[in-house]
């Protein structure tokens, strides 16, 4: 083995560009018998073999672990960034199946053992990730630049490394040095981790990492060789594990601060939803239940199950239909048809397995998050764990994490089946949700970065993100609008970034106007990117923001204030007759707002001016970012409210129900053409139909039926009148125009939104 490794170079080096490769690290199994070797530092000898030669001698040592090699890792070239303790950094996946989650849950644990671990060892979870994630960075920074661009490893490949690879890994054999801004805690979790070098032994058993808790090795002379970022990052996870039960195992505070904190977790999940549906807390000798009313009988009932150590058992609240129980909202009388389909969450740390006897879903903390974060609608939450629980309880399914269950449940028009015959079971492919997810961080890291050079919460602590194309607009926890521009996209760190922000209280009628206006100099900047970077320049500016803030006044509707804002930016005042000039001279707030931009960078750019003069002339000639249309009661009755679609999990079932209903009236499967379609029809499905029809509308009070029939007959009537006012009056009154600032004409005919009506009005009568 170390003849074939000396082939290569430093033994050591050529180990940690082997294992670090993206076309290497899916072999981590057997290279960490390589490791061991290479880190004891004898010298090279004569060279044997190559690469072929040594992972056939690894294998040997491996025996039957190296058949556990059977998945490729995420790819370490995608630049994905994880935040901790509110700051991000590069990431290396390794082997976790899902690096950003892990992270997450890392930062939870931290807050509830980190004060009882620091008593005990000196420092807390927080710290011993830090220490890795700091090392990790540095590292990648270092290798990245050698990786191949190109290829994707098979499982079984053979590893790859170039010549530029080993150059690069000769700069990562020691631990990277901790900076100024190291603590003693980061020391100390440092030396928790560095282990003897005679000590280093491989383990292969599945449910540890190959290295244990070990990130690095001492050796002689004060030396502290780094092991490769693959074990690293095994190694950061398995710390957080063992650092959490040993806290737990002596103070019963932190197990309970564990469950309070994953409790509130859970409640801050579910309350992001912006539909979701009131909820009531009850009580339970288990702990308390999120109850969640889906209309009168449908309740989604929500447990939490958290444990730091060995396993543990989940205990069920007796909830019963027809019983009065106490909630924080006062006594809550359940109706005799509800039906109750049980969620337990799990937030499990260095857990083997955790018991349940009743018929329960079972989810766990990470996966809730993504499926938060994926769903369009709350009552998807009830859809999905309903058709777990109750409708396919006697379908086996086969699969690893549930969360890939979501993603399979959604890909198949939000059912796991529409078959009138269930299948026997299911089998639901493995690694979906990691791939989306280490992805999706890689095409975040600009914005990430950003966020953090403006001072503001990463992406998954914003209230909403309405955009991530350029610009990127959201709104902050503290009810403030933001638009950001990033002008150069592949330097994220230092590159300039133009953002704006909408700050205060305004009248509520022009709130709609005001979310439209923020983001208008983004874009007008974002098609001038080489001048506006020129003009940053020449300002000794790396970003500039752009405060707006509502004043209730009379005279010029966008004024500038004296001062800087609140982040180093300009602050632009505006007032309630803003939208008029606008309406009566499409581009005058993006004409106004280049003028203003440029008088206030003027102030700062002493000598040369030449670049903003420049951009002052640019500015007009960009196309045209903001449309407003005058709020007509015309207008208004284009815009009404359009009922609310048909979740796709009704339209599954109800396709599943008329399968059902086929095969219970003995059809035979096969196609059917002509007279037999129609038979089949009118003779089969049409009485179904008509049944199903009359049994939801048997639920309803007839006289309110006939008063939602009037409204929406009157709404198709008030609608119809008012595009015969459009046809007859375009020439006379200002047009809707479109994103791009042009007229969007209707059709002569009725518009979708009357059809639509007419067809609920109809069907409304109808069922009366």
């Amino acid at each position: 083995m170390l003849a074939a490794l000396s082939g290569f170079g430093d033994p050591l080096a050529a180990v940690h560009a082997i294992a670090s490769s993206p076309l290497g690290m899916h072999r981590h199994l057997t290279l960490s018998y390589a490791v061991r070797l290479a880190v004891q530092r004898r010298p090279a000898v004569r060279a044997v073999g190559g690469m072929r030669e040594l992972m056939e001698s690894l294998v040997a040592l491996a025996g039957p672990a190296a058949s556990l090699e059977d998945a490729v890792p995420w790819d370490p070239r995608v630049p994905a960034v994880g935040v901790f303790r509110g700051r991000p950094y590069r990431l290396y996946p390794g082997m976790l199946e899902r690096p950003l989650a892990s992270l997450r849950t890392a930062e939870l644990v931290a807050q509830a053992v980190d004060p009882a671990l620091r008593r005990m060892v000196g420092f807390g979870v927080g710290d011993w990730v830090e220490v890795c994630l700091m090392h990790i960075e540095r590292v990648v920074e270092i290798l990245a630049p050698a990786w191949p661009v190109a290829g994707e490893p098979e499982v079984g490949d053979l590893p790859v490394v170039g010549t530029e690879e080993m150059r690069a890994a000769e700069g990562v054999l020691l631990w990277t040095a901790l900076g100024p801004e190291a603590t003693e805690e980061h020391r100390k979790a440092l030396e928790w981790g560095t282990i003897p070098l005679g000590r280093l032994e491989v383990d292969l058993r599945m449910m540890t990492a190959c290295f244990g808790t070990a990130v690095a090795v001492s050796g002689p002379g004060g030396a502290r060789y780094a092991l490769p970022l693959l074990y690293v990052t095994e190694g950061w996870e398995s710390g957080i594990a063992q650092l959490a039960a040993r806290a737990a195992a002596r103070s019963l505070r932190s197990q309970q601060e564990w469950l309070r904190i994953a409790r509130g977790e859970v409640g801050k999940l579910l309350h992001s939803l912006h539909d979701l549906p009131p909820a009531d807390v009850f009580q339970g000798p288990a702990g308390p239940v999120m109850l969640i009313f889906y209309g009168r009988r449908h309740v989604l009932a929500l447990a939490v199950a958290a444990q730091i150590g060995p396993g543990g058992a989940v205990r069920k609240t007796a909830i019963t239909p027809g019983v009065s129980i106490p909630t924080d909202a006062g006594p809550l009388t359940l109706p005799e048809d509800v039906e109750i389909v049980w969620v337990v969450v799990t937030a499990l740390i260095g857990t083997s397995f955790i018991g349940v006897t009743e018929p329960v879903a079972m989810i766990s903390l990470e996966d809730l998050a993504w499926i938060v974060k994926t769903c369009e609608r709350s009552d998807e939450l009830w859809a999905f764990f309903h058709e777990q629980v109750v409708t396919n309880t006697d379908v086996q399914m086969f699969g690893w994490e549930p969360v890939n269950t979501w993603q399979t449940w959604r890909a198949n028009g939000q059912a796991l089946h529409r078959a009138g015959l269930p299948p026997t079971g299911i089998m639901v492919a493995p690694h979906q949700v990691g791939k989306e997810e280490w992805e999706l961080a890689g095409r975040r890291a600009p914005l990430e970065w950003a966020l953090h050079r403006l001072g503001l919460p990463p992406v998954n602590q914003l209230a909403v993100v309405m955009s991530e194309a350029d610009p990127v607009s959201f709104v902050c926890a503290d009810r403030t609008a933001w638009a950001l521009g990033l002008l150069d996209r592949a330097d994220p760190w230092h590159g300039p970034l133009f953002a704006e922000v909408l700050r205060g209280s305004m009248p509520s009628h022009l709130v709609a106007f005001a979310f439209d206006m923020v983001g208008t100099a983004c874009r007008v900047t974002l098609q001038l990117r080489d001048e506006t970077t020129a003009v940053l320049r020449a300002c000794c500016l790396d970003r500039l923001v752009v405060e707006f803030v509502y004043e209730d006044a009379s005279g010029e509707p966008l004024t500038l204030e004296d001062g800087e804002g609140g982040e180093g930016g300009i602050v632009i005042r505006w007032t309630s007759s803003l939208q008029h000039p606008e309406v009566e001279n499409p581009e005058y707030v993006q004409r106004r707002l280049g003028e203003l931009i440029t008088t206030a960078l003027l102030r700062n750019c002493g000598n040369d001016q030449a670049a903003v003069v420049e951009s002052l002339a640019a500015w007009p000639t960009t196309t045209r970012v903001l449309a407003v249309s005058a709020e007509t009661t015309l207008n208004k009755a284009l815009d009404m409210r359009r009922p609310a679609p048909v979740p796709e999990w009704a339209v599954s079932q109800a396709n599943r129900q008329l399968g059902v209903h086929l095969v219970g009236s003995g059809q035979a499967a096969g196609r059917r053409d002509h007279a037999e379609s129609r038979a089949l029809e009118l003779e089969v499905i049409l009485p179904w139909l008509r049944h199903q029809v009359e049994e939801w509308f048997a639920r309803f009070d007839a006289a309110a039926v006939l008063r939602r029939a009037a409204e929406e007959i009157e709404a198709v009537a008030f609608t119809r009148d008012a595009h015969r006012r459009q046809r007859a009056n375009r020439t006379q009154m200002p047009p809707r125009l479109s994103e791009t600032g042009d007229p969007v004409l209707e059709p002569d005919g009725e518009s979708p939104l009357v059809k639509q009506s007419a067809v609920l009005a109809t069907e409304a009568f109808m069922g009366t």
